[in-house]
């Protein structure tokens, strides 16, 4: 009889997204285990697949997405490199993701000019993002959607962030016992 997911004794819900963030900073631990730009690269600098068995640099979210791999067998779909979606596991993922997008946000992003939200889509919690020129000025919101996948890598590959900054979000991300409320709630 095929196994279900609950019957997997491997972590689940919030306990499965702690897995992932904790492995993604195993992953991420040096300066020379990190990169930006790609998901991940292999010993040469060229980018791979984070799933590749030849990636040894990692992006923020290709962290993520290697420990995916390695933990739930979960295959992810890359431009650097395609194999069969195995999905099982997506919503810890997607959990990881929304943790550390959170704490990204909240520790670099300038909280008097930009702010977030969440909807729900589904299964899911989308973030949308609002912006001013200054504390006098009203909230606008931005016209597109993005996600917490978007949010991360965007954030890893701004050139203001370092190796250590990504490691000190994924220490925070991990830290975080419950998932956090939304951005607003936060400020209230």
């Amino acid at each position: 009889m095929p196994s279900t997911e609950s019957d997997d004794p491997r972590p689940t819900g919030g306990e499965a997204s702690d897995v992932l963030l904790r492995r993604a900073h195993e992953l991420m631990l040096t300066r020379a285990t990190w990169t930006r730009g790609h998901l991940a690269r292999d010993r040469h600098s060229y980018p791979v697949s984070p799933t590749s068995s030849r990636a040894v640099r990692f992006c923020a979210g290709g962290a993520l997405i290697r420990a995916a791999a390695d933990e739930f067998n979960l295959v992810v779909r890359t431009s650097q490199g395609d194999k069969p979606v195995t999905l099982g596991k997506e919503r810890a993922l997607h959990e990881a993701y929304r943790r550390l997008g959170i704490v990204m946000v909240e520790l670099l992003a300038p909280s008097e000019r930009m702010r977030v939200h969440e909807e729900r889509r589904g299964d899911l919690l989308i973030p949308i993002f609002s912006h001013r020129k200054s504390a006098a000025d009203p909230w606008i919101a931005e016209a597109g959607e993005t996600t917490w996948e978007s949010v991360v890598h965007t954030m890893n590959d701004a050139k203001t962030v370092t190796h250590r900054t990504v490691s000190f979000c994924l220490n925070v991300a991990r830290a975080i016992a419950d998932v956090p409320p939304t951005i607003d709630q936060l400020e209230e």
